[in-house]
């Protein structure tokens, strides 16, 4: 109950966040490309400071045991994306739309809200394990992501999916962890006050996304409402009941379900910002995204807490 709370409160700071954003638009102080500028600095400096400044920790036997179990529940939270996906969405009909949405079911925007909200719930030690989720995020969106968004495997570089921002800063953060790197004070301590950027930064852009969307329209959409329920219900709800019966199976201790709850935190946020980028990097109309986006975020301030206090709950 404890940890719902705190989630809450979290979720309530990003709201007003989301409203500074939105008020920053309307008020024309910042247009569409400041908006996409601010996006670029978030995915090209603020997230990987981030990851790297989660993993600046003593590395232990118990802790990267630890992270390949993150990593297990990451890769599985993910497949339950791409099953659900395909068996609900994947046989539609309707061309770029229905490829995006597909998107955006399986990819969360954990890189943006998970971190803070881990942190705030269960301390720094928690936002440790939720970089390995992000790294099967990574992993995944790259590969099925973009095939699914382009058709197929022949849409897959090699050049983008491995040397694009989000990669660089998980790859950076695990081998810093691995090699047992530590980074002097003097450099450490502005990655972790840019890595500290994020939660602002993101929600401010999703309050840009907000003021930008036509949310009559977006609530019209039949889509939307698929997708949200996908998103921020059917693949927290089914994750969170697997890891409870792998739990009930092998048994756990407080170290295991606290990082079970990491993974359900994260596959509970809501469709990725990543869902209008991509696609637009690829040539599609990546502001279709932009309705999911924004409805999903409003409505996990609701339901992220919800999942987090029935997760407590056994």
């Amino acid at each position: 109950m404890d940890a719902a709370i705190i989630v809450a409160k979290q979720c309530v700071v990003m709201l007003i966040f989301m409203f500074v954003g939105a008020a920053l638009y309307k008020g024309k102080k910042i247009n569409k490309d400041g908006n996409v500028q601010i996006a670029k600095l978030l995915m090209t400096a603020v997230i990987p400071c981030m990851l790297v400044d989660a993993t600046q920790v003593e590395r232990t036997a118990e802790r990267t045991r630890g992270f390949l179990v993150a990593i297990a529940l990451g890769c599985a939270a993910h497949i339950i994306g791409i099953v659900l996906e395909r068996v609900v969405i994947g046989r539609r009909d309707g061309g770029e739309e229905r490829k995006i949405a597909g998107f955006g079911v399986i990819y969360s925007n954990a890189g943006f809200m998970a971190i803070p909200l881990i942190r705030a719930a269960f301390g720094e030690e928690a936002a440790f394990y939720a970089v390995a989720y992000l790294l099967m995020f990574n992993l995944f969106s790259w590969t099925q992501g973009i095939a699914l968004l382009s058709g197929g495997v022949k849409g897959i570089s090699l050049k983008r999916m491995f040397l694009n921002p989000g990669v660089i800063g998980v790859t950076l953060s695990v081998v810093f962890y691995l090699t047992g790197v530590r980074l002097p004070e003097l450099i450490a301590t502005p990655i972790s006050a840019i890595g500290g950027m994020n939660t602002p930064l993101a929600m401010i852009i999703c309050g840009m996304f907000a003021a930008q969307a036509n949310l009559t329209q977006c609530l019209k959409n039949k889509m939307t409402y698929i997708v949200g329920a996908l998103r921020l219900l059917a693949i927290p709800i089914t994750v969170m009941l697997l890891y409870k019966a792998a739990g009930a199976v092998i048994g756990g201790n407080e170290e295991l379900r606290m990082i079970m709850s990491v993974s359900v935190i994260s596959a509970s946020c809501p469709v990725a910002v990543a869902t209008s980028f991509m696609p637009a990097g690829l040539g599609m109309n990546g502001e279709k995204a932009s309705g999911f986006i924004v409805i999903t975020t409003l409505v996990s301030l609701i339901t992220i807490p919800l999942l987090v206090y029935v997760n407590s709950l056994f």
